[in-house]
């Protein structure tokens, strides 16, 4: 097609229930106004190569333009998802969608990134070889990827918050008995302002969970106070297992909280290789 427009994929709903609509290449909206645009059930956006052959990769996949609403069995796979809505947008939301899928996608940009890039409600969703860049835009408190009562696998990805602006700087909130698994990925995280009360990589609170597999979290704060893992409550936990844990910042810690277990991963903090 030759363009996403919200009238269209509303219609195609009501004419071909879950459609799968391919692109070659180009460069598309993926707004309803000034908002996201919704994908129905079952719908999915996938970049293809020019003859059709394969997945879309690199700079050829298909550039969206907007953010995206996701309300369950939805896939995007191969595209570029481009911030044009505003510092303070979020890439991709759902509330009570199920089976989401997000593959070799790359989510905003060093220099135009979301302010979040995930928010997922009651939502179950992957993100596989893809690219997040979030910064938090101008709001108090940035969470790269939020999850409440939701759960989210990580695979072969890389997570990029860049913020100079909150006081509050959380890469991963995985929040209200949520449950994370972050495998063979990479978690980058730097905030600069003066006014940081605390830069997180990953907290997970209310009775939620995450497991880190084989995967590398860096954390620099920028002489502000910063910390790898926390958890805030007795019934939330972390394990992370193999990989690497680096965190740097004027008060700074590997872990805060209670059920926080290390196994076989190599840390640094300050520069200084310490035991986990």
């Amino acid at each position: 097609p030759a363009h996403l427009l919200q009238v269209g994929v509303s219609t195609l709903t009501s004419l071909l229930p879950s459609t799968v609509i391919f692109f070659n290449g180009g460069t598309y909206p993926a707004s309803n106004g000034t908002n996201a645009l919704t994908l129905n059930n079952g719908q999915g956006v996938f970049g293809r190569t020019a003859n059709d052959s394969g997945p879309a990769s690199g700079v050829a996949r298909p550039s969206f333009n907007g953010a995206f609403i996701l309300t369950g069995n939805n896939t995007l796979d191969s595209i570029i998802l481009n911030n044009t809505l505003g510092v303070n947008t979020t890439a991709i939301t759902s509330v009570g969608g199920q089976k989401l899928v997000i593959n070799n996608t790359v989510i905003g940009s060093a220099t135009t990134p979301y302010a979040a890039g995930l928010n997922l409600s009651n939502a179950n969703a992957q993100l596989t070889e893809s690219n997040i860049f979030a910064s938090g835009g101008t709001l108090a408190t940035t969470k790269g990827i939020v999850l409440s009562s939701s759960l989210l696998r990580v695979q072969s990805s890389k997570i990029n918050v860049v913020n100079s602006g909150s006081i509050f700087v959380y890469a991963i909130f995985v929040d209200n008995q949520s449950s994370l698994q972050f495998i063979d990925s990479q978690l980058n995280m730097s905030a600069s302002s003066s006014n940081l009360f605390d830069a997180i990589a990953i907290e997970a609170s209310s009775a939620s969970s995450a497991l880190i597999n084989n995967s590398d979290i860096n954390v620099n704060s920028f002489n502000q106070t910063s910390t790898g893992l926390q958890t805030v409550d007795n019934l939330s936990e972390i394990e992370m297992k193999g990989g690497s844990l680096s965190v740097s910042g004027a008060e700074s810690a590997l872990a805060i909280g209670q059920n926080i277990v290390f196994n076989g991963v190599s840390c640094t903090l300050n520069g200084s290789t310490v035991t986990c």
